[in-house]
């Protein structure tokens, strides 16, 4: 199953996820068959235990990690222009670069 991340018309919904899956390497799954719809204006708390998923679906929104499967739509914004994103902890990304790490908030501003 390919997955991908696309945009569409849709007025009311801010972003949907449907049927998205993660499973890491080493065969942890950190999601599995998620689907939720935000809408336009809605705020949206993801609680639960460590280690639920929490982290990696905010990581796959923000376009940080590759999924197994599904999809995650987007509505008119764009979320490289919408999107905010504060790590629990220090942390890199460990398929980049030293120097694709230090750059990152720089290419993301444009």
């Amino acid at each position: 199953m390919s997955s991908k991340v696309s945009f569409s018309e849709a007025k009311s919904r801010a972003i949907t996820f449907n049927h998205v899956s993660k499973i890491y390497a080493n065969g942890t799954i950190a999601l599995q068959d998620m689907n939720l719809a935000i809408e336009d204006g809605q705020f949206v708390s993801l609680v639960g235990a460590s280690g639920c998923g929490k982290s990696t679906a905010l990581k796959l929104m923000a376009g940080l990690g590759q999924m197994s499967a599904g999809s995650i739509t987007w509505g008119e914004h764009q979320p490289q222009k919408e999107l905010a994103f504060v790590f629990q902890e220090p942390s890199l990304l460990p398929w980049a670069t030293v120097m694709e790490n230090v750059r990152l908030p720089l290419n993301w501003r444009g």
